[in-house]
């Protein structure tokens, strides 16, 4: 975005723009942290939801999910699902 947008030239612009470029790479890896820091409190919490969520990004259907859980019922799998895509741990 600042090399094709900003018409700065010269060095000190060449300067800056890096410094603005990396400036936004820190930003995203620290957001990503936080997500993964609030991904990691949740499974602590709820241990069974790293495996519901694995298991569902393998296409994994309930039954088998369930039976890797311990799960008794197909539907809490679905309610699982449900909370966690409501807490952005699924799509």
């Amino acid at each position: 975005f600042a090399f094709t947008v900003m018409g700065f030239t010269g060095e000190k612009a060449f300067a800056w723009k890096w410094k603005f470029i990396e400036s936004f790479r820190a930003m995203e890896a620290e957001l990503m942290a936080l997500k993964d820091r609030e991904a990691s409190a949740l499974y602590f919490l709820r241990p069974h939801w790293k495996e519901i969520g694995e298991g569902t990004a393998a296409g994994m259907r309930r039954a088998e999910i369930a039976r890797i859980t311990g799960h008794k019922s197909f539907d809490t799998i679905t309610a699982n699902r449900r909370r966690m895509r409501n807490a952005g741990l699924l799509i």
